[in-house]
């Protein structure tokens, strides 16, 4: 029997767009991390994955989502989480940002199952995962791109009106 549209287009949405599970992705690292904290999430990985082996989480989330902005603006990147911030100029070292315009990911980020997450996943991994993977969570039963260039869904409409 057909399932309504509504409960599996999403997914299938997730599969051309090439994005995993969380709980997939994380296989890569050999971590098993509480499949509450992976629910809903999925990860679309570069093609080249890092060996990460250390996963102790020394900064505070707001510290590692400022850092990963901060990584993400110095590479001009067009990533959704760097949206709505800038380098501020007042500050010499260059490591302070000024938020502009209100940044829907951060504030997800700032939740407490991302906090936890974040903590089990240990600061070298959550930057990986920030600055250089694609994030999409649903959020009420929305699917919402929470970190990743933005051009991917451009690329694949592109390559579906090819087809």
């Amino acid at each position: 029997m057909a399932q309504p549209l509504n409960l599996w287009m999403p997914l299938e949405i997730t599969e051309v767009l090439n994005f995993v599970p969380m709980e997939e992705f994380l296989t890569n690292f050999s971590l098993q991390v509480d499949k509450q904290l992976c629910n809903n999430i999925f990860v679309r990985p570069p093609e080249k994955i890092p060996e990460i082996k250390d996963f102790t989480a020394n900064n505070t989330v707001i510290k590692i989502i400022n850092n990963a902005i901060l990584k993400l603006l110095v590479s001009d990147s067009q990533n959704i989480l760097s949206l709505g911030y800038a380098r501020s100029v007042n500050d010499s070292s260059n490591n302070s940002l000024v938020c502009w315009h209100l940044n829907y990911a951060t504030n997800v980020f700032k939740t407490k199952k991302w906090c936890e997450l974040l903590r089990v996943l240990g600061d070298t991994l959550s930057m990986f995962l920030l600055t250089e993977c694609g994030i999409i969570e649903k959020i009420n039963d929305k699917y919402v791109l929470l970190a990743g260039n933005v051009k991917i869904f451009a690329r694949m409409r592109i390559v579906q009106m090819n087809s």
